[in-house]
């Protein structure tokens, strides 16, 4: 432990605590990858918090989250436009977890594609009415498929899992527990997205908006293993990205609109430059893209196509005109 000039000799550790005991500690609380979390984004956003904070819905508590990270994408030459001023503004904010273990995170492998990559919160309706010129029937799809963001890349790179666990010691032996990785990992980033999209909700009156795409990251320093379980056993294999998708019941709703997926990227630390530079940035530029394209379509949450089949595409995106 250095000593800095001027130090009193009472500011020192009492006996029986060894530095070593110390640093051991301080280690393992993931206070260190919080900060070298910061360190590595401070390229990439604009601003960047610790420790921020939100209210759990649940029960109406304070809580932090470990890192918020937040970035305008608008480009300035598309701030106004004499004849045609965008009505909504492009951003990217990332709220962070962060996790420090010894032992694995293991994550069972889902087969089916992924259809979630990000929330997207800031506008006067979450949805889009598309009509079709060939129909008189409408039909109602959410703001990530209306730009139709699962055809990135970004949605198709990671290895996609609706369940997983964290090691831990049992005796000699090891067990998996799924009840701490929901409770560190799941729960918090949810509750504190859910948080997010309230104070987002701009007023009624409001003519411009701002049209946040929000992905939830858990930084995780601990190896991070893929089960891909088959009919006579299963196989392992190391993983630096996994998307965990989970369904979350939403308070309140109607039949049929009674649950919410969320997307949870789990990234390994050695690999959070990579996936920030190759992947999220990159996402980052397209869904700008498609929100200045789009904006009258999703201020005022009606879109036009041109038949009826094309609104069940996955390139849904291409299709949409303005319907006034």
């Amino acid at each position: 432990m250095e000593i800095p000039p001027g130090n009193p000799d009472s500011n020192v550790l009492p006996a029986g605590i060894a530095d070593e005991q110390v640093d051991h500690a301080i280690r393992s609380s993931g206070y260190p990858l919080q900060s070298r979390t910061i360190a590595a984004l401070s390229d990439s956003f604009e601003f960047l918090a610790e420790e921020w904070g939100y209210i759990d819905r649940d029960e109406n508590t304070y809580r932090t989250l470990d890192v918020f990270a937040r970035q305008r994408l608008s480009r300035p030459h598309t701030q106004v436009g004499a004849d045609n001023p965008l009505k909504v503004r492009p951003n990217l904010t990332a709220l962070i977890e962060c996790k420090q273990a010894d032992l694995p995170y293991v994550f069972f492998r889902r087969r089916r594609p992924a259809t979630n990559t990000a929330l997207v919160v800031g506008l006067h309706r979450s949805k889009v009415e598309v009509s079709a010129a060939d129909s008189r029937s409408t039909t109602v799809v959410d703001v990530p498929r209306a730009l139709s963001l699962n055809t990135l890349p970004f949605a198709t790179a990671p290895v996609i899992s609706s369940t997983f666990s964290r090691l831990t010691r049992k005796g000699k032996d090891l067990e998996l527990t799924g009840t701490d990785a929901y409770s560190s990992v799941i729960r918090p980033l949810v509750k504190a997205a859910l948080h997010y999209e309230a104070i987002s909700k701009p007023p009624s009156l409001f003519a411009f908006l701002d049209c946040t795409a929000v992905v939830l990251v858990a930084v995780v320093d601990a190896p991070m293993i893929a089960i891909d379980v088959q009919r006579e056993g299963h196989v392992a294999s190391y993983a630096p990205w996994v998307r965990v998708l989970r369904h979350e019941p939403v308070p309140g709703a109607q039949i049929f609109d009674t649950h919410r997926m969320f997307a949870i990227d789990c990234v390994h630390w050695g690999y959070l430059r990579t996936y920030v530079d190759d992947f999220l940035l990159p996402f980052a530029s397209a869904y700008a893209e498609r929100v200045e394209r789009h904006h009258n379509e999703l201020y005022h949450g009606r879109a036009f196509v041109a038949s009826e089949s094309m609104a069940g595409t996955g390139e849904l995106e291409t299709h949409l005109t303005f319907r006034s």
